[in-house]
This record gives structure tokens, sequence and C-alpha cells, in this order.
């Protein structure tokens, strides 16, 4: 027996499973506060029934290693022979078909589109464009920013149109966001402990981030 929306008449929706986020490390799994940062969003998330996943480049030559645990429910991929990102001068011919296949996958297991969070270099967020222009209705970017220095805020600027929000560190980093995306302002959130940082990103997902890109 189907069950029945009794105002309409008509079945009742199957409610939508919990959208996915996404986070890209284009220098793998190198001991930093992003790669810790990283880690320990996806690991929050998926503590709490929310998929997650984490899509991996080499690390950085003569880097440590990070070797947090990482929770079973995680998708990880690890790309494996591929150049290294930083090296790639806009060449993203390597990388894109792995990039691809998260976003699908997890856009197909969720029936939403993901949240892709590219992280530290303009080539990663040049993969979210790439991917936005090629599967637009699975994809949505959220932008953050790390640091306190000109490169990030450049990078974030000149990927502004693809970037449904913007995340700072801090009140100050959020607050140079808004300073250079002034348009934007009301998109930039400010990062706070993990749980908080989930609870507002996934609410923002429920209602639908920007429907236009």
């Amino acid at each position: 027996m189907v069950a029945t929306n009794p105002r309409t008449s008509g079945p009742i929706a199957k409610p939508l499973a919990p959208a996915a986020i996404a986070i890209a490390l284009p220098r793998g799994f190198t001991t930093s506060g992003v790669t810790t940062w990283a880690l320990r969003l996806v690991n929050t998330l998926a503590a709490h029934g929310r998929p997650a996943a984490l899509i991996a480049h080499p690390e950085t030559s003569g880097h440590a290693r990070l070797t947090l645990p990482i929770h079973p429910r995680v998708l990880v991929r690890e790309l494996r022979n591929v150049p290294d990102l930083d090296a790639a001068s806009g060449d993203l011919s390597p990388f894109l078909p792995h990039y691809r296949d998260v976003i699908r996958e997890l856009s197909i297991e969720t029936s939403r589109p993901v949240v892709l969070s590219p992280n530290l270099l303009g080539d990663c967020y040049a993969l979210a464009a790439a991917l936005c222009c090629a599967d637009a209705d699975r994809v949505r970017v959220v932008g953050y920013k790390h640091l306190l220095n000109p490169y990030d805020t450049r990078v974030l600027a000149t990927y502004e149109p693809i970037i449904a929000r913007f995340v700072g560190v801090s009140d100050h980093i959020a607050g140079v966001l808004r300073g250079a995306v002034p348009h934007r302002a009301a998109d930039v959130l400010r990062l706070r402990d993990q749980l908080v940082q989930a609870a507002v990103l996934l609410q923002q997902l429920h209602r639908g981030l920007r429907s236009d890109l």
C-alpha cells in the first residue's frame, strides 16, 4: 500500500538523503592545518550520518603524511599516478575524471548536488569550475579562506562566480572576504566549531544554496 498525502491525495514523497560534502586536498594528506581541519570535518559529518568524502592528491614530496584516523563511512579517493597539481600549469586533464567520478557517485547516492570544497591552489578551484560547467546540476562549491594571505583572497575573488558560499576561519578573515567580494557579503559565513560548521553548511544545502549554479 502506498502512503498518500491527505492534502493532495498523491503519494507522499520519499525524504531526500542528506547532502554530501567532498573536500579536495591538492597536497594530499601532507601534515598541515588544512589537512587536520578536513579530517575533523568529514569525521564529524560521518559520525552524524552525513555522507562525506576526501579527494586526496599525492603528498607533497619531503613532507610527512598525517596519520589521523578516518571514520569508516568517509569515502576516500586517493589519486594515484597523477602529476603534482602545483606543477599542472592549467592542465587539468589528469585530475578531472577522478573528481567527476566522486561527485557523480555521491550525487547519485543522495539525489542531491554535492558540496565541493576546493583548497589551497587556484588549479584546485579550476577543477571545481570545470565540474560546474560539465555537471552543473551535481555540484555546489564552498570556498574556504584558511589563511590571511593575498593569494587565497585572489583565488576566491577570481572564482567567485562558481562559489555558492564563502567561509572564513575567523571574524577578521571573514571580514577580508566580504571586502574582496562586497556584492556577495551575505554569502560569507564565519567558521565555528566543527558541529556548528557542519550544521550551517547542511542547512544552507537544504535551502538549495544558489540554484542557478
